[in-house]
């Protein structure tokens, strides 16, 4: 009933029916061995105000899913800024150091209850996509040597990682906030791991740019 109101549409799913975004969901868990451990829900007698989850990952980070959507009365609005600072005093006890949230544009409401618990607005996201049987987009020769990912190799990728955010214009906020080695395990952790499709790329032995490359078999994607 708790991921029902989280996932479904308008939490309009009956009791006890697990919706087919809520099985979607189990089924990631599942495959990828998440914890879901910080799932909290708001009652009023029987009734479910509010609700919401955060997905641990590898890397000590998680990801926040908070019900329910669209418009909230003054009580729902009370039992989701509850829900989350539970979620927020779980996260603490679990050494979580980061927690994200992503949210629709649109959804003004989601962003202010947010706000109230301490989430920081950081960036607007765009996503982007190719289909891999079009064109070939001609690329410029660099002069630089591939290395594949291994466990030997590990301290150079998160030294890539860690060039990557001098300066960095991509949520400057989140630098420092955990360890390059804490970052490589929470990219480790998305889609499905294949070594051979992470490199490092080195110009003088140096480390000078990375490529972590993850399929995403359930969006027949990569």
């Amino acid at each position: 009933e708790v991921l029902n109101l989280i996932f479904d549409s308008g939490g309009t799913a009956p009791s006890g029916f697990a919706s087919d975004a809520v099985m979607q969901f189990l089924e990631t868990v599942r495959l990828r061995s998440l914890s879901v451990e910080l799932l909290f829900g708001a009652f009023r007698q029987r009734e479910l105000l509010a609700a919401c989850v955060a997905v641990e990952a590898p890397g000590r980070s998680a990801l926040v899913f908070a019900g329910p959507t669209g418009a909230l009365s003054s009580d729902r609005e009370v039992a989701m800024v509850e829900v989350l600072r539970l979620m927020h005093i779980g996260a603490i006890s679990r050494r979580i150091a980061l927690l994200e949230a992503l949210v629709d544009p649109n959804d003004a409401v989601r962003a202010t209850v947010l706000a109230q618990t301490g989430f920081r607005r950081l960036t607007q996201l765009f996503y982007l996509r190719r289909l891999v049987n079009t064109h070939a987009v001609g690329v410029q020769e660099l002069e630089i040597d591939w290395l594949p990912y291994a466990m030997e190799h590990a301290a150079v990728f998160e030294q890539a990682l860690e060039r990557s955010y001098d300066q960095t214009h991509d949520c400057p906020e989140l630098t420092g906030i955990r360890s390059p080695a804490e970052v490589l395990a929470g990219h480790r952790a998305a889609g499905e791991f294949d070594s051979r499709l992470w490199w490092v790329g080195l110009r003088g032995g140096r480390p000078v740019g990375v490529l972590l490359l993850a399929p995403m078999p359930e969006n027949e994607a990569m």
